[in-house]
């Protein structure tokens, strides 16, 4: 266990040299120390601070992150092999970050996109990067015209950028996102799939989990039912892999750039800046009396008790049934695919989880890397490794029942296989957040 900070590290403009490790050092260390184990391992890799980057508005800063990010996901690739280690790269959510306007070839990611004139516009500049809503928000002049964005320092981290809807921390987007991969099995993970699909195809990929029977010719779904008996009745979740030669332990280690953790089991931190990046999660804790009120479009207020909340999130959500049966019939489905590709047991696993990188946000940061490069050519040609992985998909992000998800439902799709409810981590779609606390003894997960 390595912790280098007392809360999140910091961001890489902001780190000091050989005192502050990058993720790609982190990545490497980790590698290094559980390739010692030959019966293989799971690492979980977080882009943490794309995410607080963008609640900040802070383009400049997510791009750079996220191209910090690419650098771990080499790494890691140069130092596996293809034939026993499947690398998965994805995110649990997108921002409302976009690249808009009509910017010539070659302009400059992070500043001016264009200025429309009379009659056709007001004649004030806009940004290639721009927000829905959150800290970057400007208002009109006293003249009542647009704020003059000419002299915004662009080209530096801290530069917050146009955000339309004023908001104190910006808001996730509710965009499908990537999931690229490689290595055995990754031929499973195309199309456009639910995040709780992506726990399935790794137990597949790796024998562990629901499929950790290995009948010699390849992984098979033991007893969904008897498989959540056994992990009841174990008192640390341990995650086994079965093959012919008989059943070990799976190193697992987690790194995050949001976390202080290099290597080992390291326990989920809440910081005060990541608590008030998601507001929602405080909300059941500002009504009195365990009421939530609600305003409908016809502005009349009502209240709804935590019992009936319950009762309608149970009643309107989708369970946990929905996501594992989708899931494993996806998968069966692929399986049934004449054209495979490699299906070697995958006796490693690299997820990499970028938080909150969008689909624009990977473009922008693939533009900002061609643009750093001195491209002849825009940038805009260039390429991410990440972008080499062969097998592509999108996930769709919603919670059961959020149309935009935050960390912790998708959290719980990948450890769990099963999407929850917003605010909610490793219980099902049952559980509310701020509700009883029994429900949560009662409705608690395992992970796969």
């Amino acid at each position: 266990l390595g912790l280098f900070e007392t809360s999140d590290i910091g961001y890489f403009d902001q780190q000091e040299g050989q005192r502050d490790p990058s993720l790609e050092d982190m990545t490497r260390v980790a590698i290094e120390i559980l390739s010692r184990n030959p019966n293989g391992f799971f690492l979980l890799v977080e882009g943490g601070r794309i995410d607080h980057a963008h609640h900040a508005t802070q383009g400049m800063r997510a791009l750079v992150e996220t191209l910090e990010f690419d650098k771990a996901i080499k790494r890691a690739d140069d130092m596996t092999q293809d034939e026993d280690t499947l690398v998965l790269v994805t995110a649990d959510h997108s921002h409302t970050m976009t690249i808009s306007g009509y910017p010539e070839r070659g302009s400059d990611i992070l500043g001016i996109a264009d200025t429309i004139p009379f009659p056709f516009g007001d004649g004030l500049p806009y940004s290639t990067l721009s927000y829905a809503n959150g800290p970057g928000h400007k208002s009109n002049t006293a003249e009542n015209t647009r704020y003059n964005i000419s002299n915004d320092a662009f080209g530096t981290p801290t530069n917050t950028y146009i955000a339309t809807a004023p908001l104190g921390s910006e808001t996730h987007g509710g965009d499908d996102v990537l999931i690229l991969s490689k290595g055995p099995f990754s031929h499973l993970l195309t199309g456009v799939q639910y995040q709780s699909y992506i726990p399935h195809v790794i137990g597949y990929a790796a024998c562990i989990g629901d499929w950790r029977k290995y009948d010699g010719d390849g992984c098979t779904n033991a007893d969904p039912n008897a498989n959540a008996q056994e992990r009841k009745n174990t008192n640390t979740p341990t995650t086994r892999m079965s093959r012919s030669t008989g059943s070990f332990n799976l190193t697992i280690a987690t790194l995050s750039r949001t976390l202080s953790a290099a290597a080992g089991l390291a326990a989920p931190l809440v910081s005060q800046e990541e608590d008030s990046m998601h507001p929602f999660h405080r909300l059941s804790d500002q009504k009195a009396g365990g009421v939530k009120e609600v305003e409908g479009t016809n502005s009349i207020n009502f209240s709804v008790s935590r019992s009936m909340l319950h009762w309608l999130s149970r009643y309107f959500s989708i369970d946990k049934e929905h996501w594992i049966s989708n899931a494993q019939e996806m998968l069966n489905k692929k399986l049934q695919d004449p054209t495979q590709h490699v299906e070697a047991v995958a006796k490693n696993v690299v997820f990499f989880l970028g938080d909150g990188m969008s689909v624009g946000t990977v473009t922008g940061a693939r533009i900002l890397k061609g643009q750093q490069a001195g491209s002849t050519l825009g940038g805009e040609e260039a390429e991410l490794h990440m972008d080499t992985f062969p097998s592509l998909a999108t996930s769709k992000t919603f919670c059961s029942d959020a149309q935009t998800a935050d960390s912790a439902c998708s959290a719980t799709a990948f450890l769990r296989g099963s999407k929850g409810n917003i605010g909610t981590i490793g219980v099902t779609p049952s559980v509310l957040y701020g509700g009883d606390c029994r429900m949560q003894h009662e409705d608690r997960k395992s992970t796969l």
